[in-house]
C-alpha cells in the first residue's frame, strides 16, 4: 500500500490557501510532496490588510519562549499546509 510516487506542484501564481489544502490531501493519500517556488505563491485579500495582520501576528509570543513564528517563504508555506 505504500506508495512512492513523488508529486512536484510549481506554486507560482497559486493562491497559498488552495494549494494547502490541496497538497494537504495529497498527504493525507500518503503521496510524497515537493513545493517549488513557494516564494512566488499569492495570498489573496487586499495588500494593506495582509501587511497590517502580518505584523500584528508577529508580535505575538516571545522570542525563546514561542509561539514560533516562520519568516521564510518555505517555511510559510510548510506552516499553512
Amino acid at each position: 500500500m505504500s506508495s512512492n510516487n513523488t508529486i512536484i506542484v510549481d506554486a507560482k501564481g497559486l493562491i497559498l490557501g488552495r494549494l494547502a489544502s490541496n497538497v494537504a490531501k495529497l498527504l493525507l493519500q500518503g503521496e510524497t510532496v515537493i513545493i517549488l517556488n513557494a516564494e512566488k505563491a499569492a495570498i489573496s485579500g487586499k495588500k494593506q490588510q495582509i501587511v497590517q495582520e502580518a505584523k500584528e501576528f508577529l508580535e505575538v509570543g516571545h522570542p525563546r519562549k514561542g509561539p514560533i513564528h516562520p519568516r521564510r517563504p518555505d517555511k510559510i508555506v510548510s506552516r499553512t499546509v
